[in-house]
Parts: structure tokens; C-alpha cells; sequence
């Protein structure tokens, strides 16, 4: 199935997906040669399914591609697509301010601004102690190596009772691992399997603090925090 989702203009799909390296990163996968995004996401209700995404044009916003989606499923993919790609934020007061800068003058054209995200705040997270004092690369490969060893299976885990659609060839076929998955390895787990070094200690007590409960990550989505 096929669908359309709004952003706050002004929008670009571009912009967002090559806003910063994430795209790059498990269970992201982008294929260049037709604009298209993919992610492997989980569902609360357990099921994973591939997501494809391309530019919503004519109209800002994204095209989503999915397999067969229940009412309450539509809602949920609906909800992560929008945080992904930021697709309810608005830049009118960064635009404004951003018109007395020379090097920003390009900032409303482009509709830069959105940075590509993870649907949850804890992969987010994981990621970015990834990416802590080491090379690029070496942070792409401890990210494939968690999901294929941790993350839940496209083929295993489905719901659905229709055959699955074919994943794509660039699909990475796992979810992101949920942090109950994370804290039931080890740290020596983490350390000798997926190679993370120093980070397998903050990893697994991060994992172990959000699936306890003790620490409502996702809650800071909605924090009436300021950020400046």
C-alpha cells in the first residue's frame, strides 16, 4: 500500500535525508540510483515490516510504501514517518531570523533545517555513542552488527498473515534491537560480539534502565523543556 503523508511547508525530501550521515546507518538503507529511502521498523504490536520512502511531490510531504497496514498499524507507521522526518516542525522563526545572515539566505529555499531521525529517541541514543572517538566506518559496522544480532527479523517476526512483499535489495531485513533485547545480552556481550569497545558498559546500563521503566526515554519527545 501506498500513501502520502503532509509536512509544514516548506519541505524537501533531500534535505532531510542527506542532512547528516543516518541514512547510512542500520536499519536505514538508501538507494540512490531511485531516490528511495528505506527503514525496517518494529510495531508496538511486534510485527517488522520494510518502509519505503520517496519525495511526496507535487505536494511537500513524503510517500510511504508499506506492505498491508491494520487501521491501528497505519497510525502507528504514520506517527514514526512524521517524527523521521520532522514532517509537523516549523522553521518560520528560523527562516526569519536566518534572512539577516548571508550564509543562511539559502536555508528557506533548500527548506533546510529537519535532520533525519530515528523513530525512537533510544536508537537515536545508541547511535550516537556509536559514533564516539572512532572512524565512520567503524561506527556503520558496530550499528550492522547490533541489529543483525539483536535486531528482530522481517521474515521471523511478522504478524501478517499475507506472504510478506519482497524486500528490497538494499533492505537490511532486521529492526532495530528493542532496548529489552540489548539488556538481556551482557556487557562482555556487546564487547566481544559487536565490537563496541568502551561503549558496551553505557550501552547495556542505558538498555537496562529504559526496559526497567526507570527511565522514560521517549517521554523527552514531549518535554516542556526549553531547547534554548
Amino acid at each position: 500500500m501506498k500513501f502520502t503523508l503532509p509536512a509544514h511547508k516548506p519541505f524537501n525530501f533531500l534535505s532531510v535525508v542527506n542532512s547528516h550521515g543516518w541514512r547510512q546507518l542500520a536499519p536505514f538503507s538508501y538507494d540512490e540510483e531511485v531516490d528511495t529511502l528505506c527503514y525496517v521498523l518494529r510495531l508496538s504490536n511486534s510485527r517488522v515490516l520494510e518502509l519505503k520512502f520517496r519525495d511526496g511531490a507535487p505536494a511537500d510531504g513524503v510517500l510511504v510504501e508499506s506492505e498491508k497496514l491494520e487501521a491501528g498499524e497505519r497510525r502507528e507507521v504514520t506517527q514514526k514517518v512524521s517524527w523521521i522526518f520532522g514532517l509537523d516542525l516549523d522553521f518560520s522563526r528560523f527562516y526569519a531570523a536566518a534572512r539577516g545572515e548571508p550564509k543562511l539566505a539559502h536555508a528557506k529555499k533548500f527548506a533546510h533545517g529537519r535532520l533525519l531521525r530515528s523513530p525512537t529517541l533510544f536508537e537515536d541514543v545508541i547511535k550516537t555513542i556509536l559514533t564516539t572517538n572512532t572512524l565512520w566506518g567503524a561506527t556503520k559496522n558496530m550499528t550492522r552488527k547490533l541489529v543483525d544480532e539483536l535486531g528482530a527479523s522481517h521474515r521471523d517476526a511478522s504478524h501478517s498473515t499475507a506472504p510478506p512483499a519482497p524486500l528490497s535489495a538494499v533492505a537490511n531485513h532486521r529492526a532495530f534491537p528493542t532496548p529489552e533485547a540489548i539488556a538481556a545480552s551482557s556487557p562482555g556481550f556487546l564487547r566481544e560480539k559487536i565490537r563496541v569497545g568502551y561503549r558496551a558498559a553505557a550501552i547495556h546500563q542505558l538498555a537496562v534502565r529504559v526496559a526497567s521503566g526507570t527511565f522514560d526515554l521517549e517521554a523527552l519527545k514531549t518535554s516542556p523543556l526549553p531547547t534554548l
